[in-house]
């Protein structure tokens, strides 16, 4: 069985980040999706869709640690890409170590071009970024963007939309859609690389993890600073 476009509620990371916005904030994006993409050679139909869980790497976890664990744990982390702090990731099967103490959010996910600019702290203005656009299956928002692709063709490629996020519960990606134009898709980038940026998780390391964090099982509260989140906790981070 596949990672992907499985029934399964079941790793997402790698160098790509996600689109977010704050509550009462909006943006301009464009998709890039075409109707199918190729994954392991395989010709897939987009939006992929596949479980994720999101663990959280306590702040200072390393330097708490003896000395005869904190190589170990540095391993772990390395191997898995993870970093202090919350991370997302998908999962290919049930037998993921986490499956049996926390239960992941079925999602779908987009590639867009981030139209917002901010400028880092040395000065450098970062504008039109490509993105993970990672919408969870259970909110409004998925249906809104379901309707969307039926409108347009069965693809989401080249469409600009203004996106606002209102609403105290609302998610992370937005949930109020206005389209703005079909551009050229000619010139525009492809699709984030699924088959490599969301690619699973090796479950040895996982279960190594799992074991230093002492197992804490989830809470339904989407400010609780718990291990293993839940799919009701929409407060997704950027990778």
């Amino acid at each position: 069985m596949s990672w992907y476009n499985n029934s399964e509620q079941t790793q997402a990371t790698d160098k790509v980040g996600r689109f977010l916005l704050m509550q009462n904030n909006g943006a301009e994006i464009t998709f890039l999706d075409e109707a199918t993409v190729t994954i392991d050679g395989n010709t897939v139909a987009t939006p992929i869709k596949y479980g994720e869980y999101r663990i959280q790497i306590p702040y200072g976890f390393l330097t708490k640690l003896p000395d005869s664990k904190r190589m170990s744990a540095e391993n772990t982390l390395a191997a898995l890409g993870f970093k202090e702090g919350w991370n997302n990731y998908a999962t290919s099967t049930p037998s993921c170590p986490l499956s049996s103490i926390a239960k992941p959010s079925s999602v779908a996910v987009f590639s867009v071009i981030d139209h917002s600019s901010w400028t880092s702290p040395k000065g450098k203005v970062y504008k039109d970024l490509v993105k993970l656009f990672v919408v969870k299956r259970s909110s409004p928002t998925w249906g809104i963007l379901q309707k969307q692709i039926e409108k347009r063709g069965g693809s989401l490629r080249g469409c600009r939309y203004s996106v606002e996020r209102v609403g105290d519960k609302s998610p992370s990606v937005g949930n109020v859609f206005e389209f703005l134009e079909k551009v050229d898709a000619t010139n525009l980038p492809k699709a984030v690389d699924y088959g490599k940026v969301l690619t699973p998780k090796n479950e040895f390391e996982l279960s190594k993890l799992i074991t230093l964090l002492g197992g804490q099982g989830a809470e339904d509260n989407e400010d609780a600073h718990n291990t293993f989140a839940t799919d009701d906790d929409d407060g997704d981070v950027p990778f």
